[in-house]
Parts: C-alpha cells; sequence; structure tokens
C-alpha cells in the first residue's frame, strides 16, 4: 500500500544518504581471470593487493545490499611458473540469492548454485529457493571429505620457513539465505568444519604443533552480523612443543616471509607525494565498529605442551599434559570491552616445572636489563588503549598434580603436589571486585595445604585463611 511505499522509500533515502546502496541484480557473464604465479612469492596481482593492504582501514562496517547474483560462463587459469602446470576452472556458475547487512526487501529470484569443471573434474553444488515463503528463504548444502590441504602451502603469499607433512579438511555445512519481513536479510551458516592430522614442523624437521583434530561447529551463525556465534569449538590430542635459544629467537619466529613490497607501488607513491604537506586537520578518532562473539562451548582434550627455554637466567623446562579444559559461555563484545565466560572446568592435568643452575650474574643482568626494557616498551605502548574487563562466574578444577624441580640448590629440591583441587566464584578485573577462593592440594604425601577467603584482581587484594599441616 501507499504507506508501505513511502516506508521503503524513505529507507532507501537514508540508505543513499549514508552511502548504504542497495542492488535488485547483478549479472556477470564470460567472466575470465588469468594469474601467474612467477616464483615462490610472487604473482603477477602483487600490485593490486599492495594497493588495496596500502588503504587505511574504514572504521565503520560496510553498509550493502545485493541481491540475485549470477555469475555465468566464467574461467579462471592459474599459470603456476615454478612448478611448471596449469590449474583451470571452466564453465564457471555461480548462483547467490544476496548478501546484506541492511534491512530491505528485494524480491528473491536466484537459486544458490556453484558448478564448474575444475582441472578436468566436474564440481556441482545446488541449492533450493522459497521466494513465496514468510520467511523468504534459500538453502544449499557443501560437503568436502578428506580435502589435502598440503596441496595449497606453495600458494600461500611470502615465502614459507615450515614443513606441513600432513593437514586434511572436512566440511559439512548448510547455508541458509533468510528473508524475514522488516528485517535485514540474514545468510545463516550451520554444519561442521574440521581440520584433521595438522603436522606443522621447522625447516629441520623438529615438530611444532601436531592437532589430531580441530571441530568447529555452527549452528545458524549469522554471517554479516555485528554478533557471531559459534556454537562449539573442540580441540583434541593437541601437542605444542615451544622451544626459545640462546639467543632468544622462539621456534615459531618467522615461520613465514612475507612478500616484497611492488616497487610500482612504491614508485607511484614516491612521485605522487608533493615537495611539501601541511599537517592533516586534528579530527577525533572514530570508534571502531561495534561486533559481539560469542562462544558456547571450547572443549579441549588430551592437551600436551611443553616448553623449553636456554635464555632465561635459570633454563626452564616446563610441560603440562593430560590436560583437559571445558569453557562454557564466552562473550566478547569489542563495544563494551567486555569479556564474560560463564564456567571454567577442568578434570585432568598434569603440570611440571623443572628449574636449572644460575647462569652468571653478568649474562643474567644482561638478559634481565633486556627483559626489563621490551618489558617497558611494550607497556608505554598499552597505556594508550583502555584494557578489557574480564568476568569469570566460576572455575572448578580437580585431579590437578604437579611435579616442582629446582636444581640450583646442593641437592635439588623436588616437590610434589597430588591432587589439587580449586574452586573459584565471581573472577573480576573491575576495579574493587572481590571474589571466592577455595584451594586445597597434598604436599608430598603427608603434607596437607587448604587456601580460602576473597580475592580481588584490580588491585591485588587476598584476605585468606590458611591452613598448613606437615608441608616440608
Amino acid at each position: 500500500d501507499s504507506s508501505t511505499s513511502r516506508g521503503l522509500g524513505d529507507v532507501y533515502k537514508r540508505q543513499i544518504l549514508r552511502f548504504a546502496p542497495v542492488v535488485k541484480q547483478v549479472q556477470l557473464s564470460t567472466p575470465y581471470v588469468h594469474l601467474v604465479r612467477k616464483d615462490a612469492t610472487h604473482y603477477n596481482i602483487d600490485d593490486i593487493i599492495e594497493l588495496i593492504n596500502s588503504q587505511p582501514p574504514s572504521p565503520e562496517p560496510a553498509r550493502f545490499s545485493v541481491f540475485n547474483i549470477e555469475v555465468d560462463k566464467g574461467r579462471i587459469e592459474l599459470d603456476d611458473k615454478p612448478a611448471q602446470t596449469k590449474h583451470e576452472i571452466a564453465d564457471l556458475k555461480i548462483g547467490v540469492p544476496f548478501i546484506s547487512s541492511l534491512p530491505s526487501q528485494v524480491e528473491v529470484t536466484v537459486e544458490p548454485l556453484l558448478s564448474a569443471i575444475v582441472n578436468g573434474s566436474p564440481l556441482l553444488i545446488k541449492g533450493k529457493a522459497h521466494p513465496f515463503a514468510d520467511p523468504v528463504d534459500a538453502v544449499v548444502d557443501l560437503n568436502l571429505d578428506d580435502v589435502d590441504l598440503t596441496d595449497y602451502i606453495k600458494y600461500v603469499p611470502g615465502t614459507p620457513h615450515f614443513k606441513m607433512p600432513s593437514a586434511k579438511l572436512d566440511l559439512h555445512m548448510t547455508a541458509n539465505f533468510r528473508q524475514e519481513k522488516d528485517k535485514a536479510p540474514a545468510l545463516l551458516l550451520s554444519g561442521n568444519v574440521k581440520l584433521k592430522s595438522l603436522q606443522v614442523n621447522d625447516q629441520n624437521g623438529k615438530s611444532i604443533v601436531k592437532l589430531p583434530e580441530l571441530a568447529i561447529t555452527l549452528d545458524n551463525a549469522k554471517v554479516l552480523s555485528e554478533r557471531f556465534e559459534v556454537a562449539k569449538l573442540a580441540i583434541n590430542g593437541i601437542e605444542a612443543d615451544i622451544a626459545r635459544n640462546a639467543n632468544g629467537q622462539f621456534n615459531f619466529d618467522n615461520l613465514l616471509t612475507p612478500p616484497a613490497p611492488s616497487k610500482t607501488i612504491a614508485t607511484a607513491k614516491t612521485e605522487a607525494a608533493p615537495a611539501a604537506t601541511a599537517p592533516p586537520a586534528a579530527t577525533a578518532p572514530k570508534a571502531p565498529a561495534a561486533f559481539t562473539f560469542a562462544l558456547g562451548e571450547l572443549d579441549i582434550s588430551n592437551a600436551a605442551l611443553r616448553y623449553a627455554d636456554a635464555q632465561a637466567a635459570r633454563p626452564v623446562l616446563a610441560s603440562i599434559d593430560k590436560f583437559n579444559l571445558t569453557v562454557r559461555k564466552v562473550e566478547v563484545d569489542t563495544s563494551k570491552k567486555t569479556v564474560i565466560v560463564d564456567e571454567v572446568s577442568s578434570n585432568q592435568a598434569g603440570f611440571s616445572l623443572q628449574q636449572g643452575k644460575p647462569r652468571s650474574a653478568t649474562s643474567a643482568s644482561n638478559k634481565t636489563s633486556e627483559t626489563h626494557a621490551t618489558t617497558k616498551s611494550k607497556a608505554a605502548a598499552q597505556t594508550n588503549d583502555a584494557a578489557y574487563t574480564v568476568d569469570i562466574n566460576k572455575v572448578g578444577i580437580a585431579n590437578w598434580s604437579a611435579r616442582l624441580e629446582d636444581r640450583s640448590l646442593p641437592k635439588p629440591a623436588v616437590t610434589v603436589i597430588d591432587p589439587l583441587a580449586l574452586s573459584l566464584q565471581n573472577l573480576s578485573t573491575k576495579p574493587n571486585a572481590r571474589g571466592q577462593i577455595d584451594l586445597k592440594a597434598s604436599v608430598n604425601k603427608n603434607g596437607q595445604l587448604a587456601v580460602n577467603g576473597s580475592v580481588g584482581m584490580t588491585p591485588l587484594h587476598t584476605d585468606l585463611a590458611l591452613d598448613f599441616k606437615s608441608v616440608d
């Protein structure tokens, strides 16, 4: 009716004034893309990528609505010079009902579709649209199994300084394009993504990370929304080996050298720069767009982490194995700068810490001064940003154990804590917030330790009752 027409007209006017375009239909016929991989780190589009990366980030998310997107008879060619091979995607057809971040009402006529001939093999992914339903929706299923990711490492921009002997991907996903009355169109994703058999080694073949399985479960997660929800993230059997040598270098430093900047773009920038420029007018910085990330559950099982530090004043070997952890209901709000966690629980973990003999006083002093300088500079850099506040409603830990060994003494001192149980309530970094702590542990079999009372983080505050019995 006329009132509806006037309402939609007002919406479109506001969108134009805010540069928020609404496109009813996009059709692209016979597009052709030709990519050339010149060597291990350079492509024929490096100058385009460099130009895009040189642009200042947008203070606000893109606002747009594009409906009924169709690509027909497309072709993509990749000429891989180092591998002396060519890849071709021919007869490419794409159908996307809409991609939108605005409340726009446009008739949907395109059904989800992706079809192509990839290196001679047919690929077909097709969905179904319901343009007359309420809400209007279109659904497409995507299923991939055992995709070998190692074949694509050579196409990562830059020079990799690591080896990846294995990595596979499973994808079982349903995309639901939904348009409810008087609401912004939504793209909802449901299903599972699994990264399997991941192995990352350094250049000498020493393991850095082993990951048997990482699984992400989505349940109607909204894409292009200010809130993105992940139902579950499960990490099973991860093993990580972190080491720092005597020069202070970690084994994960410089795993990838980024591609060199394009000389063409650098020259153009130099020539375009005026001889003298007036200082820019002071403008108030715009706050970044609000975004909320929500995680229903994080589940870590059978994890093992090992750390060796040869640079410290006292060499350190530390490890944790048989580590299980569950975190429920996590929400990160970037506008409010808050992190809220409902529950953290762990029913098993084994810690080990071994400290060696001190190094010479001179080397220790030099290392310490360097560390203090680095810490000071980092602290100065962080003073400009307001810190996030973290609230954890409940922490429950049971069946933990720890072995602490100090080899700096004439007779090495060994302390074994087993079992250890810890309960925390209402832990927060808000100013003057108070939480409750209750800790119980057995020390070297015969000793008993108990701590309970209140604890605060900002500022650090404790009001505790301590009960030690036969602790050596």
